[in-house]
């Protein structure tokens, strides 16, 4: 029933194509096609949680010692600020941003009265210079999107944001953090897992076409 609906909503969407991520059902038919990938996990045991690299706690000391501060991001005013570090983040990477703005002001409107939707930024002298987006769902925090401005990586503000994370999951009572997928070719965001204590996790995920998104998707390969 649930895939039924899934699918009706896809129609009556448009969608061309959708990505379902580590889905805890299979989905069959042509219109989906299965892929396997892997992601990072941090398992929580305990009440505290220390990065099993040393090299990390370096890091967070000098963070901590630093004046950047992490903050919930809850003013849809900086929203502006907040899209220009998407758009500095994009360009370094050589693409274009891959979501409007519209996205992220309707999901702030959301994410006032969502505990599912963890939004922290880290300020500078009063400037956003990281942010990072996780949603809470099955039990774990997943990392969505993380955005920063690299002029200002000598602060380690995405050790900041990881270590807020972290602990709002311990607060929470999640045992889970889940740092998501990562390209093959992105040594260093692999390595920056791995030291906080991430674990590679294989899942299996599922792409919808439809049959404009079939044809399209087919024509680009």
């Amino acid at each position: 029933k649930f895939k039924s609906e899934v699918n009706k909503f896809f129609n009556s969407r448009r969608i061309v194509r959708a990505d379902i991520h580590n889905s805890v059902l299979p989905f069959e038919g042509r219109e989906f096609r299965m892929y396997e990938t892997y992601t990072h996990l941090i398992t929580l045991e305990h009440d505290s949680y220390t990065p099993p690299h040393p090299k990390v706690r370096e890091h967070l000391r000098k963070a901590e010692r630093e004046e950047a501060i992490v903050a919930v991001f809850d003013n849809p005013g900086r929203l502006d600020e907040f899209y220009d570090l998407v758009k500095i983040t994009e360009r370094r990477h050589g693409v274009t941003p891959r979501y409007e703005k519209r996205i992220f002001e309707n999901l702030l409107k959301i994410s006032l009265n969502d505990d599912r939707i963890i939004w922290p930024m880290v300020l500078y002298r009063g400037r956003m210079i990281a942010s990072r987006i996780s949603f809470v769902e099955r039990g774990q925090i997943f990392n969505w999107q993380s955005f920063s401005d690299k002029q200002y990586s000598n602060l380690r503000p995405n050790y900041l944001l990881m270590d807020y994370i972290i602990k709002q999951a311990l607060a929470s009572g999640i045992r889970i953090v889940n740092l998501g997928w990562s390209p093959p070719d992105a040594g260093p965001l692999i390595d920056f897992k791995k030291r906080w204590g991430g674990v590679k996790t294989p899942y299996r995920g599922y792409t919808y076409f439809s049959r404009l998104g079939r044809l399209i998707y087919g024509l680009k390969r």
